[in-house]
């Protein structure tokens, strides 16, 4: 991947995060993901812009577990995980 250092394709983006391709373009239609840019002719994700956008959701979703742990909120709780190790990774 050491053409656009920082930058990740769909598919490692879609593998870190343990979801399909297609749930990474629908999050991103709805806002969940930050939009790609274009490198030469290839659609990126800036990792920062979504690690920084998840980082929101992640806060957002502990506030509501823990309102809902204290019977404020109802609803399955949610968390953030990754897999697949670091989407920068050479290997």
């Amino acid at each position: 991947m050491g053409i656009a250092r920082g930058y990740v394709r769909v598919a490692d983006l879609a593998r870190w995060l343990c979801v399909s391709r297609t749930t990474i373009w629908r999050w991103t239609r709805r806002g969940v993901l930050p939009a790609p840019v274009v490198i030469g002719g290839v659609r990126r994700w800036q990792l920062a812009a979504v690690e920084a956008r998840l980082s929101e959701f992640t806060e957002f979703a502990g506030l509501k577990n823990r309102a809902a742990d204290d019977g404020h909120v109802g609803g399955p709780q949610t968390r953030a995980v990754r897999c697949g190790g670091s989407p920068n990774d050479d290997s």
